[in-house]
């Protein structure tokens, strides 16, 4: 089990299920091509970016200080990025267009759904989230909070969320006009 991965894959399904609704009708035949899905595919390549660099700066913290060895090759980033992040990324989006289109209810509980199983799995593993270092100093209490100074991932990921909440809202906001567009074209 890659458990600290395991904490992002619903924030991935989430990404997918914001984007999916977005897709145009003409677009539908081929909804991987669309332009939501494009602009959903960069907006997770920025988060999975600060997750790579993260993970250079704090590799035992990224593995929750589960491993005695925290070292990943190739191999094994092929496995993460795909299996769990992009991966649940495209599921994430399929489901948020066809079930945005069937059940504005059930797209929304959806939603909601991944947001309470990531605020659990943080709740689950939140000394090992909270504090950061090698495997060594959160083993002797020594790591320091996430967001201390000296947390070498702390400012990086406020900077993260303050890029990515900005761009989500210009893709968001442009999807939205978008989409509307077609509707005015089909009027």
């Amino acid at each position: 089990m890659v458990e600290t991965f395991l904490i992002d894959t619903p924030v991935m399904i989430i990404f997918g299920l914001l984007f999916g609704p977005y897709v145009r009708e003409k677009e539908k035949k081929a909804p991987c091509l669309s332009r939501a899905f494009i602009f959903g595919f960069i907006f997770s390549t920025i988060f999975v970016i600060s997750v790579i660099w993260s993970y250079f700066l704090a590799p035992d913290w990224m593995w929750m200080y589960f491993p005695e060895k925290s070292s990943l090759n190739i191999w094994g980033w092929i496995y993460i990025l795909s299996v769990l992040y992009y991966f649940p990324f495209i599921g994430g989006f399929l489901l948020g267009m066809v079930l945005s289109e069937r059940s504005k209810v059930v797209y929304w509980i959806s939603v909601v759904y991944f947001l309470i199983m990531e605020l659990l799995i943080i709740l689950l593993l939140f000394q090992r989230y909270y504090f950061v270092g090698t495997r060594e100093e959160f083993l002797k209490g020594k790591a320091v909070p996430l967001n201390s100074p000296a947390s070498p991932v702390g400012t990086l990921m406020n900077i993260f969320s303050i890029v990515l909440i900005v761009i989500f809202i210009a893709m968001w906001w442009y999807l939205r006009k978008y989409k509307r567009a077609e509707a005015l074209e089909e009027s």
